[in-house]
């Protein structure tokens, strides 16, 4: 008698005594009803694990490569040639910066490969139902499109004699997990925008530091900056609440923490901020935009050894990241290494091709004061 699909998964999950396995993988070798079996039990199994591991799924459909994450849908499309040229080209741009989107693309394109490539068995018309044998025959070839391969799969299996309670269940815990997941996650994807718009909405006309912060800080004169006055202070507020209800949603999302880390920085608060840029740091270790605001962090705390390693370790994460580039620049010449600050000067000006640029200026101008 061949064992229970019950038992199939008690067999792949390890719960078995080792004479039972052994009894087991006899079988198995010997039937290959067991195989089928075994084979849309692993697929289960690999449809939850997928699911429990999709924490952060990006939100919005929108294509822009720096303020939102494209959604499942999008890169599915992706993956099937359906994007323009254009919008393909803003998708990698994305998946270059964002961590939590590359990890969910390249199990996307791992599932998409699997299903162009592998054979899925679909029952034979003896483990049909005879309602379901009717609907085929009625079924018109010229109006009813081919089936995909993973619909024919996911049918193929609601069809199967083998089907049983314990992979109804998990299927429902994966599309629940997948679901709850997607929608803390737009909701989170939300309240960060709002919570980065709210924090460079305060700077408008102030420079939160000498060097180059992350993000969107548009360039103001060196006098005046400092932090907002009373009156704009309400916007700083609000960039914090928006921030936190964003990481009350989703904990482990790193732009998160790092968002929260830049709010502080700019505000002068050290502590505050190298709580959660070192959060930052500990969940993406491969983010330039991170580094360059841990430098900025150190050089604001006098650390100019770390500062001028964590400028280095950006511009090695993202050669065309210019922040890290200016920083290290008037680093140098802070410590009065000109011949390293005038090469890297140069580097910077070559990068950023803005004509009449204002942060090349401001370099320009600061290596003149320090020779006079």
């Amino acid at each position: 008698m061949c064992p229970t699909a019950e038992q199939w998964y008690d067999y792949l999950h390890d719960l078995l005594d080792e004479s039972r396995r052994a009894d087991m993988e006899g079988h198995k070798a010997r039937c290959s009803s067991c195989g089928q079996i075994l084979d849309d039990l692993n697929q289960a199994a690999k449809l939850l694990d997928y699911a429990t591991r999709a924490q952060g799924f990006p939100d919005y459909g929108y294509l822009s490569a720096e303020d939102h994450c494209p959604d499942p849908q999008t890169l599915t499309e992706m993956l099937a040639g359906s994007l323009s040229e254009l919008e393909t080209e803003n998708v990698y741009a994305h998946l270059a910066q964002c961590t939590r989107c590359r990890d969910v693309w390249l199990d996307l394109k791992d599932l998409w490969q699997a299903a162009q490539s592998e054979e899925i068995p679909i029952p034979s018309e003896s483990k049909r139902r005879q309602g379901f044998q009717e609907a085929l025959a009625a079924a018109s070839p010229t109006s009813v499109p081919p089936p995909s391969v993973i619909s024919r799969w996911f049918f193929s299996i609601l069809e199967a004699r083998f089907f049983k309670p314990v992979f109804a269940l998990a299927l429902l815990l994966a599309v629940g997990v997948l679901s709850w997941f997607y929608y803390t996650s737009y909701e989170a994807r939300k309240w960060l925008a709002e919570g980065n718009k709210a924090l460079y909405a305060s700077f408008e006309n102030i420079r939160p530091s000498d060097l180059r912060l992350s993000g969107q800080f548009d360039w103001v004169p060196r006098q005046t900056r400092g932090v907002p006055a009373a009156s704009e202070r309400g916007r700083l507020d609000e960039a914090r609440k928006a921030l936190e209800h964003a990481r009350a949603l989703t904990p482990r999302d790193p732009e998160i923490h790092h968002a929260l880390g830049r709010l502080y920085l700019a505000s002068r608060d050290l502590g505050q901020a190298e709580e959660y840029l070192a959060r930052a740091e500990k969940l993406d270790r491969r983010s330039a935009a991170i580094q360059n605001d841990l430098g900025c962090l150190a050089y604001q705390q006098e650390d100019f050894t770390r500062a001028a390693r964590c400028f280095k370790r950006a511009m090695e994460l993202d050669l065309q990241f210019l922040a890290p580039v200016f920083n290290a620049a008037w680093l140098e010449l802070h410590l009065g290494h000109l011949k390293e600050a005038e090469a890297l000067i140069n580097t910077y000006r070559r990068l950023d091709t803005t004509p009449g640029s204002f942060w090349v200026q401001d370099l320009q101008d600061e290596l003149a004061r320090i020779r006079h």
